[in-house]
């Protein structure tokens, strides 16, 4: 109950749409035992009663909509997750595979070198990751 109040909220600290923060929510409360080799359950069988989606179970296009829910949280989160095709006798249903990036402050600190770059400054990775240290120390102390 604890974690569940400090988490914060996908939408406001994400910046993701309703729909996708209703799946990164899902996502990040199932446990262990539910995953199968890192992927979801289908996510079509659990979007009105777990999700909190509406009629995705009933639309043809559920595949599109969830690829195009999920590349939005690849790209403003430190996740990599990718959309698998999934039989279910002979319905076809999507499960998401979960991966983290863990080179998110590797591909951090290159970003920022390279705009430091287009600034004309030259940083060094040691720099940039001082740097950011410092800043995640300080986001913690307010």
């Amino acid at each position: 109950i604890l974690e569940q109040r400090q988490r914060v909220d996908p939408e406001k600290t994400y910046g993701l749409s309703s729909r996708a923060a209703k799946i990164f929510e899902w996502m990040l409360d199932l446990h262990d035992e539910e995953l199968e080799l890192g992927m979801t359950p289908c996510v079509e069988e659990k979007a009105e009663e777990q999700i909190g989606i509406q009629d995705l179970a009933r639309n043809q296009n559920s595949g599109a909509l969830i690829r195009l829910l999920i590349e939005e949280i690849n790209e403003k989160t430190s996740y990599s997750l990718r959309l698998i095709p999934w039989k279910h006798y002979s319905d076809e249903h999507h499960r998401i595979l979960i991966r983290r990036d863990p080179e998110g402050d590797e591909d951090l600190v290159r970003k920022i070198q390279l705009r430091g770059l287009d600034k004309g400054v030259h940083l060094t990775s040691l720099q940039v990751e001082r740097m950011l240290r410092e800043l995640w120390k300080s986001g913690n102390s307010e």
